[in-house]
């Protein structure tokens, strides 16, 4: 049987997953930097209203975990986010998460450097069939297109890596305090993020408040639930899993983020699926099989 943390990393790569179809669209819309900030704000304020309703804003951390989750959302939703939405516009969602298949050989290194956390055979051979899982898909789209993006892979691949960057960060405030909320962590994560855009608008004016007036009802309405369901609900779901879970194991849940991403663009086009999105599915499941198979010995 697949823990919670599994789970809940499961359930946040697939809330996410469908998010990222609309970050795509108001990212070449507006502007990376405006949808970043954006997505940011609500969740702040979403996640001040959650915390507080749940009793977990009643106090000031201590200043090490502060500087811990600040930081970690300062560098994840703030620098990582940037370099991962410039992929979105230039990439699509479903391409740019296929590079997140690296994700789980990143979180490996840095569990095993920072928190001693090994990963089993089947854990390894579970990762390494979400890379093929996820390369099967870019083969895919690569035969359509013809070429690859250089900068939307770099910039990629750079969100990947700060990504991880913010887990290892903010596992280390979970560590610290065993007894500190879900709730309270993103608070003070989405508020790293904010306050890094704040200083980014002394340097570059991205019109925040002017681009959302300007928007149609409609599309208000999408930018809100986009960023409530791909930032407040996913990272709500995200740090379930990264408090008590193994972190390679996680990122190579929500690696697999391509896969989903893909089928609900076929949802969404009318497509039907092809064979390699079906080997993808049967790779995919085949690793889910392997971790839970891993997490019962």
């Amino acid at each position: 049987m697949i823990d919670s943390s599994l789970l809940a990393a499961f359930m946040s790569m697939m809330v996410f997953s469908v998010a990222s179809l609309s970050f795509s669209i108001f990212s070449e819309k507006t502007s990376v930097v405006w949808m970043n900030a954006f997505k940011a704000t609500v969740a702040l304020m979403a996640f001040a209203v959650a915390g507080l309703l749940a009793g977990q804003l009643t106090e000031f951390p201590q200043l090490n975990i502060f500087l811990y989750l600040f930081l970690g959302g300062f560098i994840g939703l703030n620098i990582g986010d940037f370099f991962l939405l410039n992929a979105f516009a230039r990439l699509g969602a479903g391409r740019t998460l296929m590079i997140f298949g690296f994700q789980p050989f990143f979180m490996a290194i840095f569990a095993y450097l920072f928190f001693a956390q090994a990963m089993g055979r089947a854990d390894i051979l579970a990762a390494v069939l979400i890379l093929v899982c996820v390369f099967t898909i870019s083969f895919e789209k690569f035969r359509l297109h013809g070429h690859w993006e250089f900068w939307g892979l770099t910039f990629g691949f750079l969100g990947v890596l700060i990504d991880c960057l913010s887990v290892v960060i903010t596992r280390a405030a979970f560590d610290s305090n065993p007894a500190l909320g879900v709730l309270e962590a993103n608070f003070y994560r989405c508020l790293g993020a904010a306050a890094g855009f704040l200083i980014l608008s002394r340097f570059h004016r991205f019109h925040f408040g002017k681009r959302f007036r300007r928007m149609s009802f409609k599309s208000k309405f999408s930018a809100i639930l986009a960023s409530v369901l791909g930032t407040f609900l996913s990272l709500w779901l995200y740090l379930e899993a990264i408090d008590k879970g193994h972190l390679g194991n996680i990122a190579t849940i929500v690696a697999a983020g391509p896969l989903f991403t893909s089928g609900f663009e076929l949802i969404w086009k009318r497509q039907k699926p092809s064979k390699y999105f079906w080997a993808s599915l049967a790779l995919f499941s085949i690793a889910l099989v392997l971790m839970a198979y891993s997490q019962s010995r």
